[in-house]
């Protein structure tokens, strides 16, 4: 669970204490250095389940707002025997927000420069980030 980590609850913290004033939108990126083995990737529920998951809590708990809408797409464009097994190692999702926000998220399997998380909060007042 994202909600432990210092810098992604001081964002949250930022936007409840209206520091942004009203979210307009939420941008989460979160990468890993490399992909998991096709074995696990295959008994994993695939990357929306495994990966992404963290990343619609994350959402809800720094916009505070629930999720009314989503939207995704994906890609194998990193490991291809993904394909294979029904999984994706690239994706893309937009969510709607039940306050009117929308939020922005990327994954990836794979990111050849390091493990990547951020977490960036846009609204009517400045941005915060992570």
């Amino acid at each position: 669970n994202r909600r432990y980590d210092p810098t992604h609850r001081s964002v949250r913290d930022s936007v409840a204490n209206g520091v942004v004033g009203d979210v307009h939108i939420a941008r989460i990126t979160s990468r890993d250095p490399a992909p998991p083995p096709v074995a696990y990737a295959k008994v994993s529920g695939g990357i929306f389940i495994d990966m992404t998951i963290h990343d619609f809590d994350m959402a809800r708990y720094v916009v505070g707002s629930e999720i009314v809408s989503v939207y995704a797409t994906g890609a194998v464009r990193v490991v291809p025997e993904f394909a294979e097994i029904g999984d994706l190692d690239t994706v893309a999702i937009m969510l709607q927000h039940e306050n009117g926000a929308i939020t922005m998220i990327d994954n990836s399997r794979q990111a050849v420069y390091g493990y990547d998380q951020r977490v960036e909060v846009f609204g009517s007042k400045g941005l915060v980030g992570s």
